[in-house]
């Protein structure tokens, strides 16, 4: 059995990763969805198990101590991290796998899954991101300005990505995310051997 192919959505805040992975999953609903830990509180409708696992700063700690994360990073103040094994065993068997990723932890999961992943990062212009924190209503300006600042900083990662999408336009921005999947998986090493010899006529 070939292994599926982990598949990384990063964006500063506001660019709309989490969207475009919410459509991305309708589309594709084979696709695993990887749900991190975080120690932040539970937002609006956010669902314990779908959205993420929320946990008190002493369980976070426990399973960084016993290896649990792939990776983890604080972001905004709060703590959030990625079970490996979910992921790994995931791939292992075939599926391919939806994994929403602030930029600070990707290196991390590049080098443990090196070959086996499509990193994309995904910006908004930078009035645009505002316009949609403001729309959120969950924060205060202050905590937004905070978001931008740190939004700046994130851009820096980019370089760390094999792909681009500038999400100015939803329905664009998931016609290129689609696009980028779908190349891929086209790429021989993706794909099953008794379909390359069908193809063949091995």
């Amino acid at each position: 059995m070939n292994e599926g192919t982990l598949l990384i959505f990063s964006a500063p805040s506001g660019a709309g990763k989490t969207t475009l992975a919410k459509m991305f999953m309708e589309k594709y609903p084979n696709i695993q969805d990887s749900v991190s830990y975080t120690t932040r509180a539970r937002r609006g409708i956010e669902v314990e198990g779908r959205d993420y696992f929320f946990v008190g700063i002493d369980k976070f700690n426990e399973m960084i101590s016993a290896g649990d994360f792939l990776e983890y990073a604080t972001i905004h103040g709060n703590l959030y991290g990625t079970s490996f094994k979910f992921i790994d065993d995931s791939i292992k068997s075939g599926k391919d796998v939806l994994l929403v990723i602030d930029p600070q932890g990707v290196s991390q999961i590049t080098e443990r899954f090196k070959g086996r992943s499509i990193k994309v990062f995904i910006v908004a212009p930078v009035d645009e991101l505002r316009k949609r924190l403001l729309s959120r209503a969950e924060e205060s300006i202050d905590e937004i300005n905070i978001r931008l600042e740190n939004g700046k900083k994130e851009i820096c990662f980019m370089c760390d990505y094999d792909y681009l999408v500038v999400n100015d336009k939803l329905d664009d921005a998931f016609d290129k995310v689609k696009s980028i999947y779908m190349a891929e998986k086209l790429k021989i090493k993706y794909m099953n051997d008794d379909d390359i010899y069908k193809y063949v006529g091995v």
